[in-house]
């Protein structure tokens, strides 16, 4: 077994609980030290039984059970138990303020979460031996939505505290500070022959020129893989240690402020995302190209300069707007070439670099977000965008955004492909009626890596592997 291997990353997590990690990095490091029922397989889009030896399926996709593996321990040691898993379940479910799309579905959670039954109706249960959900209706997804990191097991102490100090996973959290994650092994892990290595170590480093510099030094084996400097794609393109892979993290444009539909409109029309990937050498990967879907009318194009050029020359006041930004790569360098374009229109942009993260009094009429889609399929991007949207908009844009939940699940419900690409044709006319978030594109994996390792998956969650390949 190898001693330890080193990541560069470009932040460090928001909170470092399992249960409640989102963002990107979190998802990164916690995916070693989780144990969810079941892995995501992004390559070949499919669910491999980890935790779960095996399932039954009944009531037409309304009860699922899961034999869990009484093998599985803790890092110290102690033998994990379905009950540990009924409290990841119930833990999220009781401090979730937007539940999941999935876990709505839970026989009576919406009542659960309105304090109208008690825990034990909400419709999951547990013996000595597996894990029940019971559901209100079908769900082909639900698999899906529990191979997330978030849901691996609990433990409690007699105060009845999580105990973040153990894992259940391949590592365990060793030793946290303001530039390292250190994970060490979890010597008791029930596949133990996937554990390549001793440690990982996660190392912050912002600049993404820096990061290649540790790289060539030797000092790191694997480069963060979301801040590749554009400039040097083409210079380390033919190099052995350089790779790229398809990404998950969506960039979006969404509106803060309640600006005027029609100025919203124009905006949608002139920002051209195909036009940007062109500007940076097609690194990205545009997701928001929705004439791949059935268009019935020319106003249901996103992308329409000379309508969009029609409708500014209508205005009779120039356009002023302020876009805000986190300090994270490439971010600046894509709002300065939309600054650019959108000045040759005559609309003036003002850029307001922000810290999402803490609390702040900085109001601009939008910002540029990063998320990620949990799977690499299309339904993802839509429930991404969804979350934004009913965290931005739960009050103003309360009828469509209701619309947009129950196209969610219907889709987590059928088995008809035509019915689908319906629903998909439906979630775009939302976005499209809604005119509050501007889709970009997703950010691809470009990095530097070790030639005698192998990096498997997107870095979101359990699919995440490293691995010895020579």
């Amino acid at each position: 077994m190898n001693s330890s291997i080193s990541i560069v990353i470009d932040s460090l997590p928001i909170i470092n609980d399992l249960n409640y990690v989102s963002d990107y990095t979190g998802k990164l490091i916690f995916s070693s030290t989780s144990c969810p029922l079941f892995l995501y397989d992004s390559e070949n889009s499919s669910y491999i039984n980890h935790a779960c030896t095996k399932y039954e399926i009944t009531n037409n996709y309304k009860t699922y059970k899961f034999f869990i593996d009484k093998s599985i321990k803790w890092s110290d040691g102690k033998k994990v138990e379905p009950k540990d898993y009924y409290n990841s379940f119930i833990r999220i479910i009781n401090n979730s303020k937007k539940i999941n799309y999935g876990l709505l579905n839970i026989l009576n959670c919406i009542k659960y979460k309105k304090k109208k039954c008690t825990e034990k109706d909400l419709g999951i249960f547990c013996d000595s031996d597996s894990l029940t959900i019971e559901l209100v209706d079908s769900d082909l997804n639900l698999i899906k939505t529990i191979s997330n990191i978030n849901f691996s097991p609990v433990r409690y102490n007699s105060n009845y505290e999580v105990i973040h100090n153990i894992s259940a996973g391949k590592y365990y959290l060793e030793e946290i500070n303001n530039t390292n994650y250190i994970l060490s092994r979890n010597k008791y892990y029930f596949k133990s022959e996937d554990i390549k290595f001793k440690k990982i170590i996660y190392l912050l480093e912002k600049n993404p020129y820096r990061g290649i510099e540790l790289f060539n030094e030797n000092k790191v084996d694997i480069t963060c893989n979301t801040i590749f400097p554009i400039k040097l794609i083409d210079t380390y393109s033919k190099n052995q240690e350089f790779k790229t892979t398809q990404g998950n993290i969506n960039v979006s444009l969404i509106f803060t402020k309640e600006i005027p539909y029609e100025v919203r409109n124009i905006l949608y029309k002139l920002i051209d995302s195909y036009e940007i990937n062109t500007y940076f050498n097609n690194v990205f990967e545009i997701y928001n190209d929705f004439k791949m879907f059935k268009i019935t009318t020319p106003e249901e194009r996103l992308l329409n300069k000379n309508e969009g050029l029609r409708l500014l020359t209508s205005l009779k006041n120039k356009i002023k707007i302020s876009i805000g930004y986190d300090n994270f790569y490439p971010n600046k360098m894509i709002l300065q070439k939309i600054k650019c374009d959108l000045n040759n229109y005559g609309i003036i942009v003002n850029l307001v670099e922000d810290n999402y993260y803490l609390p702040n009094n900085n109001i601009y009429d939008m910002k540029l977000i990063l998320t990620d889609s949990p799977y690499q399929d299309i339904i993802s991007n839509f429930e991404s965008i969804g979350l934004i949207l009913i965290k931005q908009y739960s009050k103003e844009k309360k009828e469509i955004l209701l619309r947009y939940i129950k196209l969610i699940n219907e889709y987590r419900k059928s088995q008809d492909n035509e019915k689908k690409i319906d629903i998909i044709n439906e979630l775009k006319k939302c976005i499209l009626e809604l005119k509050s978030i501007i889709p970009l594109f997703k950010i691809k994996n470009y990095y530097l890596i070790n030639p005698i390792l192998e990096y498997k998956g997107y870095g979101r969650d359990s699919q995440f592997k490293i691995n010895i390949s020579t």
